[in-house]
This record gives C-alpha cells, structure tokens and sequence, in this order.
C-alpha cells in the first residue's frame, strides 16, 4: 500500500513539476514578448521622432530660401486615417507642421478638419491642369485670383498678398497633401521656388509621420 502511494507521489510530483516548468516557460516567454513590443515600439518612436525633426528642419528652410512668412504642410484624411501610400476617400485636410516668423501668431489649430469641399476650386484647378505648384494672387504673375480659388477668407485672416500651394505626394505617387507658404509680397511663379523645393525631400519622409488620426 505504501510502495502505491508512494509511487502515485513520485508521479503526481513529475506532474507538477512538469507544469510548473511549463508555466515558468510560458512566463518568461510572455515577459520577453512583451519587453521585445516595449523595444519595437520605442524604436518606432524614435524613427519617427528623428524623421519628425528632420522634416521641420527641411520646411524651415524652405520658408527662409523662398522668403515665405508661414510655411505649414496639410494632409488628407477621412477622418480616421492618414492618407499615404493607401487609397480613399478624401474628405479633410489637416496641418501636421507649422513654421511660422518670429512674432507672428499660430494658426495651425484652425487648420484641422477642414473639409476638403472649402479648397474644392483650387484642387480643381491643379488636378485639371497638372499643376504641381499654384501661386495664388491678385496680381499679374498669379496663376489665379484669391476670388477664383474661394480663398479670400485665407487672405484676409492671414494679411498675405501670395499663397503657394505645392502638391505632395507619397511613395506610390498618391496625391496625399499641399505644402502651403503664405507670403505678405506679391510672388510670381518663378523657377526659385522650383529649385527651393528640390531640397526638400517630402515624398519619402511623409508616409512614416502621420499614418492615423
């Protein structure tokens, strides 16, 4: 009888230990997982955050090479998610930066959610004429007039004479946002602001900063 027990003891013990192990296994598994989803997740940040610095960086000095007095980039949305290198609806348009001269007044909050039928005849008229870069203006080297672009509100809450809205696009060439300068002179469309916006590498950094609302 005690020989039994004593082998049913031996037995149930190998039992246990055999699902302690397994539970300490499982454990430190769980305990890695985790730590490897804390390291992946830091990393991403990081990625992003040195990305994030460096696009500032880029749009800073595109508005001291071309003179802008705001420089602000605009993405699409439908609300929920970023528009990339993914293919919707769009429905808003949202600025993710903002630089802005010395003393003047932050209007980025008021530029979020806009929806995208207030830019409507202006999308327009880039997307009918293939135009990259749209200088809008009331005088003579304009492509179009403040009145013609629906945007005479934007000249006068923001005192500008010029906008320039530059088309950006993503890796797969979607059509994903505007780089927009507000300037106080009156700009034309000059090869300047070409070779400005050559410096400023947008199509590969802009898919990487903002995927979600």
């Amino acid at each position: 009888m005690f020989s039994t027990i004593f082998s049913w003891m031996l037995k149930e013990s190998g039992s246990f230990i055999a699902a302690a192990a397994t539970g300490f296994l499982v454990y430190f598994i769980h305990q890695g997982s985790a730590k490897f989803k804390i390291f992946m997740h830091q990393k991403w940040f990081n990625r992003s955050l040195k990305r994030s610095i460096e696009l500032k960086l880029q749009l800073a000095g595109l508005k001291s090479k071309v003179g802008a007095e705001r420089i602000y980039l605009w993405q699409f949305h439908n609300g929920k998610v970023f528009v990339g290198d993914n293919s919707f609806h769009k429905y808003y348009i949202s600025a993710i930066f903002e630089i802005v001269n010395q003393g003047l007044s932050r209007e980025m909050h008021d530029m979020q959610n806009i929806p995208m039928s207030k830019y409507a005849e202006l999308l327009y008229y880039m997307i009918k004429e293939n135009e990259n870069i749209t200088v809008v203006g009331d005088h003579h080297g304009a492509d179009v007039s403040f009145k013609d672009a629906d945007l005479e509100n934007d000249k006068y809450t923001t005192n500008s004479k010029t906008i320039v809205f530059v088309k950006v696009y993503s890796k797969n060439k979607t059509f994903v946002g505007l780089i927009v300068m507000f300037f106080t002179d009156e700009i034309d469309r000059s090869k300047f602001i070409e070779d400005a916006l050559q410096s400023v590498e947008l199509n590969t950094l802009l898919f990487y900063l903002k995927n979600k609302i």
